[in-house]
């Protein structure tokens, strides 16, 4: 599988999947409740030691904080 071996490799470069970029909307797939069980199990199968988000919805933040998750940085960033 494709994607797979992407994280794969990414897990060779650095321990912990960072995840910046998710959403969408389907109408019987939720995403806190589908897809991040799924990409957890995939870093977990692959050795990673933890999985990261980055994230400026403060109702995402609130969903991770339920799910365990913890805020451990802050991301700064400038307009040039």
């Amino acid at each position: 599988n494709r994607l797979r071996q992407i994280l794969e490799d990414c897990v060779r470069i650095v321990a912990d999947p960072l995840i910046v970029a998710a959403g969408g909307r389907h109408p019987k797939i939720k995403l806190m409740e589908t897809v991040l069980p799924f990409l957890e199990r995939m870093g977990a199968d692959l050795d990673c030691k933890a999985v990261r988000i980055h994230t400026a919805r403060r109702g995402m933040m609130r969903q991770l904080a339920g799910r365990d998750y913890q805020e451990t940085e802050i991301v700064f960033r400038k307009d040039l």
